[in-house]
């Protein structure tokens, strides 16, 4: 990327990053671009650097997270209560939402995983927990740390800070499990 948000507060980058949809591996390389490191993926400078603002609040232990359109612009809200590492998919999920389905709805409200009933996830869902799982936990990295003998559930979800079923998914995603 050339241009950069300057002190003045010059919102074109962000304007034309907002105006299209982007892939896990994009926004990696967009932070890397930016200078901040690729590994672990830092989510508060995603929602920065695309104007979305983040809000920590109580909510029942089912909800995970909503992402939602207001007058003022995108907010996330993420449940103050769920663990740190449950806290970044939540995260990582809501930005699926906003990079793929913000032109379909314009509010996300995302259930715990084990809150959900057997009723089938939608097309959105499953779209939005794989691009979650592609931005915390990079195919490559991932098998890099599993090749290296790092095959530990427990080691992998504090390497990645994401759940430890966010990691058996993965692997089993990547046909580890």
């Amino acid at each position: 990327m050339s241009e950069t948000l300057n002190a003045d507060g010059d919102n074109r980058l962000q304007e034309s990053l907002t105006s299209q949809s982007r892939t896990p591996e994009e926004l990696i390389d967009e932070l890397k671009a930016l200078s901040y490191a690729p590994f672990p993926i830092d989510l508060e400078a995603i929602y920065k650097l695309y104007n979305i603002e983040i809000i920590y609040e109580a909510m029942d232990k089912e909800i995970s997270g909503i992402l939602e359109k207001r007058r003022s612009g995108w907010i996330v809200f993420v449940n103050q209560w769920h663990h740190l590492h449950r806290q970044r998919f939540t995260l990582a999920h809501e930005l699926a939402h906003f990079f793929l389905h913000r032109n379909i709805m314009q509010k996300f409200t995302d259930v715990s995983y084990f809150s959900r009933t057997n009723e089938k996830r939608s097309k959105m869902e499953i779209e939005a927990d794989q691009f979650a799982a592609n931005l915390l936990m990079p195919k490559e990295i991932f098998i890099e740390q599993i090749e290296s003998g790092n095959n530990s559930i427990s080691n992998l979800s504090d390497i990645f800070k994401v759940s430890m079923l966010a990691v058996k998914f993965r692997a089993k995603n990547l046909g580890y499990i």
